[in-house]
């Protein structure tokens, strides 16, 4: 059987505690609300360079401590076979300008996540940043 491949990429960004989801102008896949930073990976490239790609690409710096702590495989809507590397890492500072395509950045406090109806995926991202943050922390 041969079958469609999804290569996904995100990262829970730690600055002071706080977590960052962005809001992206036109949400991937068509969904709307707050993301993890995230990017499908490019022909070739390794989970770990595109993990601090997102990173250097959303925050305009490089990250502290990127550590891949999970990975999931999963079907989608789609049909394809989505492989999603889940990273977590630190920053130091916040951001000065958003990159194109990122209509907000924001920063959440883990015990005040935004609702899942405001969340890409039914809220699958809270999910992925709740059990990426408490392994990261561990």
């Amino acid at each position: 059987m041969i079958y469609s491949i999804k290569p996904i990429c995100d990262v829970v960004v730690f600055r002071n505690d706080k977590i960052a989801m962005v809001d992206f102008v036109a949400g991937p896949d068509a969904q709307s609300g707050w993301y993890l930073p995230n990017d499908l990976l490019s022909e070739l490239e390794n989970p770990d360079a595109a993990a601090a790609r997102i990173v250097l690409e959303t925050f305009a710096q490089n990250c502290r401590d990127l550590r891949l702590v999970e990975v999931e495989s999963f079907s989608g809507r789609d049909k394809s076979w989505h492989l999603a590397f889940h990273y977590a890492c630190r920053i130091e500072d916040d951001v000065v300008a958003l990159p194109e395509g990122i209509a907000a950045i924001e920063w959440f406090d883990p015990a005040d996540m935004p609702e899942p109806q405001r969340v890409a995926h039914h809220g699958w991202y809270l999910s992925v940043a709740k059990s990426v943050s408490t392994k990261y922390a561990a």
